[in-house]
Order: C-alpha cells, then sequence, then structure tokens
C-alpha cells in the first residue's frame, strides 16, 4: 500500500520533486492512521440533511463548469439569476474536489443548513490520513484565520484538528492533512503549486475550493477574470468563477440569495453538457417552436433545459480565455448544428415574434453565441454567411464588418444601408462591435434567456428612417435627424466609449474629468435636453449622447460649444473638443459627419492644430478656423476666430 501510495504521487519516478527524503516521508506515512478511500463518490452524500444554503452576509456568486466531469450541487431556482451555480464537486483521479461559489460560505457556517454540509463535505473528501484540515494562507486568501472560527468550532467537533499552511504550497506538505481549503486567493499561485495541488488530487487528496469572482474583476485595475488566482487553479480541475452575483427574487437571507435546489435536481449543465443538451432536444423533432413557445406538462421542463443550455453557451464564450480550445469547440457545435437544423437558426426569414418569441429569441441567442465564440476571420466570416443562409446587407455588414444583425430579419433595406454605410464611416479601430439587435422584433424574452455576451453588442430600436427627432437643444439652430440615425450612432458610441475604458486610454480618463469638472447643470452639457444631474448619475453616457448631434451635424456641435462659452458656460466646448479627439485617432485631422433627412451621412476631413502637449488648440469649422487658448489640462480659457479665404 505505501508503495502504491510512493507511485500515485510520483515520488520514486519523480526524485527530483521530494520534498521530504523517503525514509522520513515512508516513517510519516507508516505513522498515519491511514484511511483506504472512500470508493466511488456519492454526490449526493452532500446533501444528506441539508435543505438551503446560505453565504449571507456575503453575495454569492456563479461558476461555470468547464470539463463534464462535474456534478451540480447546489444552486439558485427557475426565477434566479443566470447562471446560479453555488456548489460543484468531481472526482478527479484518487481524489476528489468540492467548489464553492463564495469564499464566505466558510464563514457562514451558522447560517441555514450550512454546518452540515460542510460537516457531509469533510467526510466525502477525507480520503487517507490523520483528520486534519489544512487551510492555504500564503496567497493573500479573503477567507482569513479570522473569519474561520466558527468553521475551525465546527472541524474540531468533528474531530480534525484545522491547521494554516503557508506558501510555497508543495506535495510533502499537501500530504500531511488529507484535506486543503482554499479560500478566495488574491495572489498567484506558481506553476510548481498548482502542480503539486494537482498530484495531491489526483493522489486521493480532498480540495475544497471557494472563490467569488466579483470580488477580483476590476479591468481597470488590470485584474481580469482570466488572471484571477483561483482560476488559474480551477482551469486545472475544469471550473471557473465568473463575474456576476447570484440574485434571487423569491428566495433570500438579509437579500442574499439562498439555495434550496439541491443535487440531484440541480442540473445546470457544463460546456459540453450544454452541447449535449441541445443536441437530445432536436433529436427526433423536425421543429421546435410548438415546444419552444406552446410547452405542456414534462416539455415545461425540457423547453427550460434547451434554453439554459443555450444561454450557459453564451456564458462560456463571455467566461473562457481567449486560446481556450472550447471556443473552437462551440463554433464548430454551430456550424454543424445550424447545419443540420436550418429551419430552427438559419435566416431564411422572419419568425412570427407573437406567436413564436421564443423561437426567435432562440435564434438570434445562437447567432450571438456564434459570433462571440472565436476570433471572426475572413474565412469564418464567408463561412458563417453561407451555413446560415444571409443575404444582402445582412450577409455584407458581417462579412465587411464581422457584427451580426440580430433583427429577426426585420430592419427594411434603407434601414440596413444606413448601418452599413455608418459603419463604412466610422474608424473601425474605434470600436469593438461584435452585434446590433433589435429586440424590440423579437417578442418577449424567455427567462433567462438574453443576448448579451462578450461586451461589445449594441440595442437600436427599429424605427422607420421617416420619423425624425433634433438632437440639438433651442439655443442653436434645429437640426433634426431620422430618429434610427441618431439611435445607430448613439449606441455605435457607446460601443466606443467602452473600448476606451477597456483599453485604459487617456482619453477615459478625460472624459470622467469633462463629468466631474460640468457636475449637474443640463447647461453645462451639450445634451442639455436633459435633467440636472442625468450625466453624474450615467457617465458613460456622455459620449453616445453627443453622437447624437455629431453625427447629425458635427460642425454645429462644435459652434454651439462656442455659443455656450460666449453664454458663461466654457463646458460645452470643452466636450466638443473632447469629440473631435476621440474622432482624430490621435492625428492632426478628425472627422466631421451630416446626416441628411433620408439617413445619408457624409464625411469630412477636418484639419487640427495641437500644442506641444498634444492637445487640439485650433479647428475649422464652417469657414472660421478656432484657435484656443488652453490651461494645462487643455480646458479652453479664451479662443479668437479667423475667417478663412477660399481658395
Amino acid at each position: 500500500m505505501i508503495v502504491e501510495l510512493l507511485l500515485r504521487w510520483g515520488f520514486l519516478l519523480a526524485g527530483a520533486d521530494l520534498v521530504l527524503p523517503i525514509r522520513p516521508f515512508f516513517l510519516l506515512l507508516v505513522s498515519m492512521p491511514f484511511l483506504a478511500c472512500n470508493g466511488a463518490p456519492d454526490p449526493l452524500d452532500l446533501v444528506q440533511g441539508v435543505s438551503a444554503l446560505s453565504s449571507a452576509p456575503g453575495y454569492p456568486g456563479p461558476m461555470l463548469a468547464t470539463d463534464s466531469a462535474w456534478w451540480p450541487i447546489a444552486g439558485g431556482d427557475e426565477d434566479s439569476s443566470f447562471p446560479s451555480t453555488f456548489v460543484l464537486a468531481r472526482q478527479y483521479g484518487e481524489g476528489r474536489v468540492i467548489a464553492l461559489g463564495s469564499g464566505a460560505l466558510l464563514n457562514s457556517v451558522t447560517q441555514l443548513d450550512n454546518a452540515q454540509f460542510f460537516r457531509n463535505a469533510m467526510r466525502w473528501l477525507h480520503g487517507f490520513g490523520a483528520p486534519v484540515v489544512h487551510y492555504s494562507s500564503g496567497h493573500a486568501e479573503r477567507t482569513r484565520s479570522a473569519q474561520l472560527q466558527d468553521f475551525a468550532f465546527l472541524v474540531e467537533s468533528e474531530g480534525y484538528a484545522l491547521k494554516p499552511v503557508d506558501a510555497p504550497l508543495t506535495l510533502g506538505v499537501l500530504i500531511r492533512s488529507p484535506i486543503l481549503v482554499i479560500g478566495n486567493a488574491w495572489t498567484d499561485f506558481t506553476d510548481a503549486e498548482i502542480a503539486a495541488i494537482e498530484r495531491y488530487v489526483c493522489g486521493g487528496g480532498g480540495l475544497l475550493l471557494g472563490g467569488l469572482g466579483w470580488t477580483w474583476s476590476n479591468s481597470s485595475m488590470g485584474r481580469t477574470m482570466d488572471n484571477y488566482p483561483m482560476n488559474q487553479l480551477g482551469d486545472v480541475f475544469g471550473v471557473r468563477w465568473i463575474d456576476g452575483i447570484i440574485s434571487d427574487p423569491t428566495h433570500h437571507l438579509n437579500n442574499r440569495a439562498t439555495f434550496h435546489t439541491l443535487y440531484p435536481d440541480f442540473d445546470t449543465p457544463s460546456v459540453n453538457g450544454a452541447m449535449a443538451s441541445i443536441l437530445d432536444t432536436h433529436a427526433g423533432r423536425s421543429d421546435l417552436r410548438e415546444l419552444l413557445n406552446n410547452p405542456v406538462g414534462p416539455e415545461l421542463e425540457l423547453r427550460l433545459e434547451f434554453i439554459r443550455a443555450h444561454e450557459l453557451l453564451s456564458v462560456a464564450t463571455v467566461e473562457l480565455p481567449a486560446e481556450d480550445p472550447k471556443r473552437l469547440s462551440i463554433y464548430d457545435f454551430f456550424v454543424n448544428l445550424i447545419e443540420t437544423e436550418p429551419s430552427t437558426y438559419a435566416k431564411h426569414t422572419s419568425l412570427d415574434s407573437v406567436d413564436y418569441p421564443t423561437s426567435a429569441w432562440v435564434r438570434e441567442r445562437a447567432w450571438r453565441t456564434w459570433r462571440d465564440s472565436v476570433h471572426i476571420t475572413a474565412m469564418r466570416r464567408n463561412a458563417m454567411i453561407d451555413t446560415g443562409s444571409l443575404r444582402g446587407r445582412h450577409a455584407d455588414i458581417l462579412r465587411d464588418h464581422g457584427i451580426v444583425i440580430l433583427d429577426n430579419l426585420s430592419l427594411d433595406d434603407a434601414q440596413l444601408d444606413h448601418i452599413h454605410q455608418l459603419l463604412d464611416l466610422i474608424p473601425a479601430e474605434l470600436h469593438s462591435l461584435r452585434s446590433i439587435s433589435v429586440k424590440s422584433k423579437l417578442g418577449p424574452a424567455p427567462h433567462p434567456l438574453s443576448l448579451k455576451g462578450i461586451p461589445s453588442g449594441v440595442n437600436i430600436f427599429g424605427s422607420k428612417i421617416r420619423a425624425s427627432v433634433n438632437p440639438f437643444p433651442p439655443d442653436i439652430e434645429a437640426r433634426p435627424i431620422p430618429s434610427f440615425s441618431a439611435a445607430l450612432a448613439h449606441e455605435i458610441n457607446h460601443s466606443v466609449n467602452a473600448k476606451l475604458n477597456k483599453t485604459a486610454s487617456p482619453l477615459a480618463d478625460w472624459t470622467s474629468g469633462l463629468v466631474a469638472d460640468a457636475g449637474a447643470p443640463a447647461l453645462n452639457y451639450l445634451r442639455s435636453t436633459v435633467s440636472d444631474g442625468f450625466f453624474q448619475n450615467a457617465p458613460q453616457e456622455l459620449i453616445a449622447s453627443i453622437a447624437n448631434q455629431w453625427f447629425s451635424d458635427s460642425a454645429q456641435t462644435v459652434e454651439l460649444g462656442l455659443v455656450r462659452f460666449d453664454a458663461g458656460y466654457p463646458d460645452p466646448i470643452n466636450q466638443a473638443l473632447h469629440m473631435a479627439n476621440i474622432y482624430s485617432l490621435g492625428n492632426d485631422q478628425t472627422w466631421f459627419y451630416e446626416t441628411d433627412s433620408e439617413a445619408f451621412t457624409t464625411q469630412i476631413a477636418v484639419p487640427l492644430d495641437r500644442n506641444e502637449a498634444g492637445q487640439i488648440s485650433g479647428i475649422d469649422v464652417n469657414g472660421s478656423r478656432y484657435a484656443f487658448d488652453l490651461d494645462p489640462e487643455g480646458r479652453v480659457l479664451t479662443y479668437t476666430e479667423t475667417r478663412i479665404d477660399p481658395e
């Protein structure tokens, strides 16, 4: 038995990795009250005597199983946010792993049935050795010893000793305990530590992981879910903590979701399981419309499983690392699915969104997931067009710009022509758009289905081109623009603003500074038709709202800034120059736009002057050259106007 264990952990095969000499290690094993592995694991053992779990007062977060070996142990119910997977468990080699959607569960032992769950978990994880539970304390864990007093009392009441273990985590240290607890680590594990933990579990160790993705995710600080230390470790075992909070309007404790749906009733699948579920639902059915929109009896559950499977694949396209091979498997899955089920997914014709809204949503959901799954090369764009039967401008927009239109084929030629034209005119470097949706043409959305994806999709309204709106306030000449055009420019520029923020561009900081300078009064903004305080409460709307005016008439937008400056409101001209700076791409010219009543947009190159700091100090507008005296931060102090003689 001892030799078997030595071989299992690689001590005799990889002597260079020894932490303890063979003889002392042999004596250590002989002296331990060795317990054989508990046989084939039964996930039901984890929920015996358990009715509900809670991480209160902490907010729980969701997890994504990327390996189908995981059992979903606890999660939300039908009206919970999605995904709502809170506890997962699996066998890994000879050992076992439990993953928790919140390390705070370890701090909430006295809540609901948490104590019973942890008693079950210790017995389930304990495969060998003395009754000792190690908890990692050397990786800035958010679950610290001071917060584990109730957990420690519970562990001790079960006959275990709870002991901290510092970094580095080595196999020689880990095998002294049958159970290792890691609670929301915030500093990296080394490759050697990850390898040691994997070998420890593979050889029979029990691993309890608690993470909380939303506490880590902060792009402005360079923290992404890919560099989250818990995901660096979780990826080895096929599980990821993802950004977001699980909510439930009907089951909660202190406004924190509780989890009463337990194995085997809780059944959110893995990525591969979701693909299998979709195929199983299609099997033997020529048309899913009746199932999706008029389910009866047991088909209600089948419909929910099908919808959740589609939504889970969309979550995977957001959460998986860019180079994860599962992305390509999702892309290939949809190629095959659309080829074999064209009546459900191909874009032959619009669907009846009144009688069959779920079918309309499922089709557009599939296209958004397909688009987000991998980097869309020219070859893949053409493959999507051919496989999905895209025609006309829908095909052109995907081929030329990599953007899928999710409109249930409802937009008319004039609307699609304008989308294509505007995308031709806006520098592609400014945005990362992947989809443009028209949700109003799909009917009511079935929970939990959405069109969310990688943060690069926008939704517009389907108003006809003939409807118009004036984006300018009354202190300057009205300049009506088709409302469809205004909404389109507005939403595309949400993507422009999002890309500035994602790339941590100095322009993003300047946008925030403009809102701070202008404060609450509406007259301090170019778009002053809003209420006081609007942009303070929604700073993400500043660039998008200026775009309504910029794409109606850019020159008039600058002139509005000058009118306001003359009236004692200095902020709007700074906002106009900021928009010119964004569209200049750092060059000595920017782009002005003008849109007519038929939604035809023209683009004009406008020269800029810059000072030594690179700030815009001059611009040509409607036959005049405006020169600006700026403060050190680039705000306009004064300006002069000189007429430009026509050549």
